[in-house]
């Protein structure tokens, strides 16, 4: 059964996008309380996949293109389930097969061995006979559009959860695994629980995307599992399209080959409101972006710009403050696919990391946005921290770094309720640094996490207060 006990948030920082990937992974490990998050939508809905689906355009959503059942599935299909919700609207789910990478569709949508709400997909390695070190997944594109002519996307309230159930697997032999593996992309947080069996596998940048990426269990448990320790949850602001890829990954160690046929996954989509929202006839296929020499390149495709008026291009230092630096008229046409491209110039632009999203208008002045995606500038200045010693005795404790730049770190204590209770700064260089952290005897006995931040990047560690 899931758990219903009190939330807290893998990131205690509001302003950090990522944080969840340095929260687990930065020399030191944490574990952050976390249950199922509650809806605050004053409708919550959770969309209903126990009906029949089928084949359509990718080009014309509207027109089917098999319906028999008996599909293949591959990269740039699109499968339509009718009316997953019918209150305020009825309002239609298309899911986007967006890439394949060293796997494979057993079944599309379990709906036999689970819950109705839940998109439950099989999915398997390929090759399954795995004889070395194999990583996978499928890459999914879901899109919310209101069943009237013309299909137009809902923009959803801020709130929509992504739940990913059951994100486990096995150890092979005593140093290999097989475990499964969830993705997401622009959400604001990412939720687990409190004991939780699941690990960060870091912030992956791949295919113009930010991923938080989570590394399944490597304890088995039984069929399509509800168990909160193999439970995450993304949540997410104002969007209209939620990219999501399920995946695994084998270590061989001293285990020796594995075949796995399949993998059974299950998601589900719920908590947003669809009361209040507007929509827009225009369609954004892709979004990506690179850093070329002094220059972050933005690109995009959509369709179906009837009555709509232009693309505002959006930056961020820190993934919640935007701010406008370029305007792009609308250049398509109804049913036209146009490609668009943006050069923004950061020569004077101080930082190492670059969010940016679309804003897009109609002529009406609504308006929607899109993901968001995360361009770095140059590589990670700080390698992790190391406290010592743990638990801290006496109040006495240094901190152990490695920079590859001159400059100052900033660093922060905060408790488990998310409150900073010490603050200080430091001025570290290139190579190895070792900085006394002062006034730990303020400290009551208990757990602590250690925040360290330069201009460009955070990265944290848990340590314990005894006395």
């Amino acid at each position: 059964m899931e758990s219903t006990g009190q939330l807290k948030p893998l990131s205690m920082i509001n302003n950090l996008r990522t944080l969840f990937a340095s929260l687990s992974f930065a020399v030191c490990t944490t574990v952050i309380n976390a249950q199922d998050y509650p809806c605050f939508q004053t409708a919550p809905q959770i969309p209903n996949f126990s009906g029949s689906f089928v084949k359509v355009n990718p080009s014309n959503l509207a027109e089917v293109i098999d319906s028999d059942g008996s599909y293949t599935y591959n990269t740039g299909d699109v499968f339509r389930y009718v009316n997953v919700v019918t209150d305020p609207v009825n309002m239609n789910a298309y899911f986007f097969i967006e890439s394949m990478v060293n796997a494979t569709i057993n079944m599309w949508d379990n709906n036999a061995a689970g819950i109705s709400q839940r998109f439950q997909p099989r999915i398997a390695p390929s090759p399954q006979t795995m004889t070395t070190d194999q990583e996978g997944y499928i890459q999914f594109r879901i899109e919310f559009r209101e069943n009237i002519p013309g299909l137009p996307l809902r923009n959803l309230n801020p709130g929509l959860h992504y739940r990913h159930y059951d994100i486990d697997g096995g150890l092979n032999g005593t140093t290999g695994l097989f475990t499964e593996t969830g993705w997401t992309t622009g959400q604001s947080q990412t939720y687990v629980s409190n004991p939780t069996e699941i690990t960060s596998g870091g912030t992956v940048n791949d295919g113009g995307y930010a991923w938080v990426k989570i590394l399944g269990s490597t304890i088995e448990h039984t069929s399509v599992s509800s168990d909160p320790e193999v439970i995450y949850t993304s949540v997410f602001g104002p969007i209209n399209i939620v990219r999501f890829r399920m995946g695994y990954r084998f270590i061989r160690g001293n285990g020796g080959a594995r075949t796995v046929t399949f993998r059974e996954y299950a998601a589900e989509f719920g908590c947003f409101d669809l009361s209040n929202n507007s929509t827009l006839p225009v369609r954004l296929l892709s979004f990506s972006g690179a850093y070329n020499g002094s220059s972050t390149q933005l690109n995009w495709t959509a369709e179906n710009e009837t009555r709509f008026r232009q693309y505002e291009v959006e930056r961020s230092t820190n993934g919640k403050d935007f701010s406008t630096v370029g305007v792009l008229t609308a250049q398509g046409a109804p049913g036209v696919k146009k490609n668009y491209t943006y050069s923004d110039n950061l020569v004077s632009v101080p930082g190492n990391v670059f969010y940016y999203r679309l804003k897009m208008v109609d002529m009406d002045g609504k308006s929607v946005f899109s993901q968001t995606i995360l361009i770095k500038r140059n590589s990670k200045a700080i390698n992790g921290i190391v406290i010592n010693p743990n638990p801290v005795v006496n109040g006495e404790a240094s901190v152990r770094l490695t920079s590859q730049t001159t400059g100052t770190v900033d660093f922060k204590v905060i408790d488990f309720t998310g409150k900073v209770v010490l603050q200080q700064k430091a001025y570290v260089y290139p190579g190895n640094n070792t900085v006394a952290i002062n006034n730990l005897n303020r400290l009551q006995p208990g757990l602590y996490m250690l925040q360290m931040a330069d201009e460009t990047e955070v990265v944290t560690c848990k340590f314990s207060v005894s006395r």
